[in-house]
C-alpha cells in the first residue's frame, strides 16, 4: 500500500471508530504508534483479571508495572502543566516521561520531586503544551524510563522502559 493510501486509510478508520463511540473524529491522519511490549502490559493492567490466564508467561513479553496519574493534564490547556504520577517500581532521580504521541519523535522529560512512601513512587513531570497544539484528538501514551534518550522512535523507548503505560485520550 503506497504511503498516500496509508494515511487515507488510517485516518478514515480512526475517525469512523471514534464518531462510533460518540467521540470527535481525530483531526490527525496516523494513529498514535505503539510497542507489542506496551500493548500487553496495558491489556494486562486494564481488562486481564489478576490469576485468569494462567498460561500468560507462555507469551515472551515483558510486563510493566503499572503508571499511574493523579491529575492529568487537561486538554484545554495551551501551557505547560505539571502533573504527578506514580507508580510501585522502583524508581531513581535521573528517570524520565516519555510521551508518545502520533508518530512523532518520542518527547522526552525528565522527572522532578521524587518521593517514597510505603514502596511506592511518587514524581513529577512537566506535560508539554506542544502535545496539545493544533486542537488535534488522540491518544498519547506515557512511559517512564530508567534513560532521557534521546529516542528515535517507540521501539527505541521499550528497551528503557521502567513502568507504563499510562493512556490518555486527548478528546
Amino acid at each position: 500500500m503506497s504511503e498516500t493510501a496509508r494515511v487515507s486509510n488510517e485516518g478514515e478508520q480512526n475517525g469512523f471508530f471514534r464518531y462510533m463511540n460518540n467521540k470527535i473524529p481525530s483531526s490527525n491522519p496516523l494513529l498514535t504508534g505503539s510497542a507489542r511490549e506496551f500493548a500487553w502490559s496495558s491489556l494486562n493492567q486494564m481488562v486481564v483479571v489478576n490469576g485468569s490466564c494462567p498460561n500468560s508467561y507462555l507469551i515472551d513479553l515483558q510486563l510493566y508495572p503499572a503508571l499511574y496519574v493523579a491529575n492529568p493534564p487537561s486538554a484545554d490547556s495551551d501551557q505547560n502543566q505539571t502533573i504527578e504520577l506514580s507508580t510501585e517500581a522502583p524508581v531513581d532521580c535521573s528517570y524520565a516521561v516519555v510521551y508518545i504521541s502520533q508518530q512523532n519523535m518520542p518527547l522526552v522529560v525528565p522527572i522532578e520531586d521524587l518521593r517514597e512512601d510505603d514502596g511506592v513512587s511518587t514524581f513529577e513531570a512537566t506535560f508539554p503544551a506542544s502535545l496539545l497544539q493544533y486542537g488535534g484528538y488522540g491518544l498519547i501514551i506515557f512511559v517512564l524510563t530508567n534513560s532521557t534518550g534521546p529516542f528515535k522512535n517507540v521501539e527505541a523507548v521499550v528497551p528503557n522502559t521502567v513502568a507504563g503505560p499510562y493512556l490518555f485520550d486527548k478528546k
